[in-house]
């Protein structure tokens, strides 16, 4: 499709344009997002609405929660005649590089639906492991930036992760291993990963354990690299001291 940009600030105009045609489409099927109208609201007041435009006009509306660098995709919805062309897909990627221009590192989404589900998984979006019993929904997520992956393999440098407490550990390997290049104390490339913050971590330079805790634990502040259910680094200056 042509012509589609997004609008990271939208007017009044726009947002009764969707109500419109998200009323339209509960009157004439139930489905939809009317029922929400109020959370779309409330994220047009606090700017964490944006729309994607066609000749002028709204087609498609996302609210989002971003406390950097996580950004909580919450609502996605294309006016029902644009569905199943690719402007959904055209609409994420807009609002990919937006974020990712803004310092953001991946999306966070809660499928409530097989749709929505489906939708994740064409645009590449993967499934989160389970970390707790509060989630209903199958969540998924997206690195925005290019991103460490996880290995089987063993080098020297490396960050170990186990999908449990320590408490919890009865000899098992590490779940995840990264093998971390460095250039000084950053990574070349960043870990970006769901996890809990209470699973246990290890970091391991030249094959010698320099610390393991708790992922709360790695540093003094517990926030440093645990945000919003992922577990994030790109810099292990403050694990180290």
């Amino acid at each position: 499709m042509k012509d589609l940009i997004i609008n990271v600030s939208p007017n009044n105009e726009e947002l009764d344009s969707v109500k419109k045609w998200l009323f339209k489409e509960y009157t004439l099927n139930g489905e939809g997002f009317y029922n929400n109208w109020e959370t779309i609201q409330n994220a047009f007041y606090k700017k964490e609405l944006i729309t994607l435009i066609k000749e002028n006009k709204p087609i498609g509306v996302l609210v989002y929660t971003e406390i950097k660098p996580v950004v909580e995709l919450e609502i996605i919805s294309i006016k029902e005649e644009f569905r199943g062309i690719g402007a959904g897909s055209i609409f994420l990627k807009e609002v990919e590089l937006y974020f990712k221009e803004n310092e953001n590192k991946v999306f966070n989404v809660s499928c409530i639906s097989e749709r929505a589900e489906n939708f994740a998984i064409i645009n590449e979006f993967i499934k989160s492991p389970p970390i707790s019993n509060n989630s209903r929904n199958p969540q998924y997520y997206k690195p925005i930036i290019k991103n460490l992956i996880y290995s089987g393999k063993i080098t020297e440098n490396r960050i170990e992760c186990f999908d449990c407490e320590p408490y919890q550990l009865n000899d098992t390997n590490p779940k995840y291993i990264w093998n971390i290049i460095l250039n000084g104390y950053k990574l070349k490339s960043p870990i970006i990963h769901p996890a809990s913050a209470d699973w246990k971590i290890r970091l391991i330079i030249d094959n010698e354990t320099i610390k393991e805790a708790k992922i709360k634990y790695l540093s003094k502040n517990p926030f440093e690299y645990y945000i919003r259910s992922f577990l994030i680094i790109d810099n292990i200056q403050t694990i180290i001291k």
